[in-house]
């Protein structure tokens, strides 16, 4: 599978890789934007604030409790953030986008005894489109890999910014096995924040380079 890291030199504004499609199992062509505009945002968050709201009033009728991004905004996201102070990526496929991630432009230090002394980019927001998420339409997911595939970028950002492909977010709670896999560290709980902090530390960025070179 094709992938973004330190090994592929800086990110472009936009590359080709690869996502799984769950009803074939066949890899199918994507492409990765950076720098998204204000109306790619908004025309995405318009394709997705429908089946938001269904997965909204499904869950409320039961018992599910992971709804912490169904009342996500993207293009809000976009309008609070300082101009120059964050960046939105695109996972697209064909004429759609089907992940979007915002990373910021400011480096954080290290939290852990592994990441002392060391800068790491930081994770604003991840999100795989509504259709894509197995946890919630079941069989019916369209594509994997989508929220791997961005994590790469964000690593490749992380090496422009001179942060080595280390990264740092706060997961949701339905998030933390996700992150886990792909090798982040959880620091622990965020009383700050009421999540969970991870981070991707050298280990885990060899790591990851090294399942899919």
């Amino acid at each position: 599978m094709t992938t973004a890291g330190s090994s592929h030199g800086p990110i472009q504004t936009s590359y080709e890789t690869e996502v799984i499609e769950r009803s074939s199992g066949q890899a199918v062509k994507a492409l990765i934007l950076a720098d998204l505009t204000a109306d790619q945002i908004a025309d995405t968050e318009a394709l997705w604030t429908p089946a938001r709201r269904t997965s909204r009033k499904k869950a409320m009728t039961g018992d599910r409790t992971d709804l912490d991004d169904l009342d996500w905004d993207w293009c809000k996201k976009h309008l609070v953030s300082a101009p120059g102070a964050a960046r939105v990526f695109g996972l697209k496929v064909t004429d759609q986008f089907e992940g979007l991630m915002m990373t910021s432009n400011a480096p954080v230090r290290g939290r852990s005894s592994k990441t002392s002394g060391q800068e790491l980019l930081y994770i604003e927001y991840l999100e795989t489109a509504p259709r894509n998420q197995k946890s919630r339409v079941g069989s019916a997911a369209v594509y994997k890999d989508v929220g791997t595939q961005l994590i790469f970028a964000a690593m490749a950002a992380s090496v422009d910014f001179g942060c080595g492909g280390r990264l740092a977010l706060h997961s949701l709670s339905t998030a933390k096995t996700f992150y886990k896999v792909l090798s982040f560290e959880d620091i622990g709980f965020d009383k700050a924040e009421g999540l969970h902090y991870f981070e991707l530390n050298d280990d885990g960025v060899k790591s990851l380079l090294g399942d899919v070179e």
